[in-house]
């Protein structure tokens, strides 16, 4: 079993984990005539994710997703992992039936690419089930579900421009540590872009890609960086204040990821990351994990 987000593979079944992303660097450029931003942003994939099992069922009447752990708004059929299927089934119409089980651990409008990732899954695990799609056609179908499926369908590290699903693969990144800060409320992505300052300077991601090309470190401390933070913290102010309580106890290195809720900061060591988790647990507002770069070897998750 050589695909490391598998933990189990059986006749006709897999499961494992659908790794969450962070997004060590957002720059939106300029709206787009297609309504969408022109982004340029710094994917980094971490062992943070939703669990799922994905069964083959040829007796079902048709797929089935079976839900556990956070709630998730809307109906479920509009479920990623759903799409995820049906997309799918459209270049193999042998695909029998499915029956799809999802623990959600990721929070929903958190920013970290969960419902993405569940459908970067669900491909995978149809690729091995099934049969594998040529390459251009996963690619296809991981655009057709949202701009973050290509890379949760890749994995790594990668810079995205466009949508953020024309890729860049950064090979050779890491492995880093972050403690991850999960707020109890979610961001719409649709109202954080939407009150973002197209104005502002830009900043270019090539300083941050080309000294992680480099293996420094360091840079991951210091160079992170979100255009929409700001306008996430206007239209949410429980962020701003979370942001500014943290930076104020604990230094300026926290980050949003995405569109937000969740926010980061790069850790030093394994140490660090414990200690400082111990230090702010009085936050009882603020779920906060340890979390690492997603190990190809599969290897312990977030805790």
């Amino acid at each position: 079993m050589d695909e490391p987000r598998f933990r189990a593979r059986g006749p006709g079944f897999v499961e494992g984990i659908a790794p969450a992303k962070l997004n060590l660097f957002l720059e939106v450029v300029a709206r787009r005539p297609d309504g969408y931003h022109e982004l340029a942003t710094l994917f980094h994939e971490i062992d943070f994710g939703d669990e799922l099992r994905v069964e083959l069922a040829p007796d079902a009447a048709g797929d089935t997703l079976e839900l556990h752990g956070r709630a998730i708004d809307g109906d479920p059929r509009d479920n990623l992992a759903l799409k995820a299927a049906r997309a799918y089934r459209l270049r193999r119409p042998e695909t029998p039936p499915l029956r799809i089980v999802l623990r959600k651990v990721v929070p929903p409008g958190s920013g970290l690419g969960g419902g993405s990732a569940d459908a970067a899954f669900v491909l995978r695990a149809l690729q091995a089930l099934v049969a594998p799609l040529p390459p251009p056609v996963a690619t296809a179908v991981a655009r057709e579900l949202g701009a973050d499926v290509g890379f949760l369908l890749r994995g790594g590290t990668a810079i995205g421009r466009g949508r953020g699903d024309e890729l860049e693969p950064l090979d050779g990144v890491g492995p880093f540590i972050f403690l991850l800060g999960l707020s109890p409320f979610a961001i719409a992505t649709v109202r954080a872009y939407g009150a973002v300052d197209l104005n502002a300077p830009r900043v270019d991601v090539s300083s941050l890609a080309g000294a992680l090309k480099k293996g420094d470190p360091t840079i991951v401390r210091t160079g992170c960086f979100n255009r929409l933070e700001s306008a996430a913290c206007r239209v949410e102010p429980r962020l701003a204040e979370t942001l500014q309580w943290l930076r104020e106890t604990t230094g300026p290195h926290w980050v949003m990821s995405g569109s937000g809720s969740a926010v980061f900061a790069p850790m030093s060591s394994e140490v660090e990351a414990k200690t400082l988790r111990d230090e702010l647990k009085d936050r009882r507002d603020l779920d906060l994990r340890i979390v690492r770069s997603f190990d190809e070897q599969p290897g312990k998750q977030c805790t």
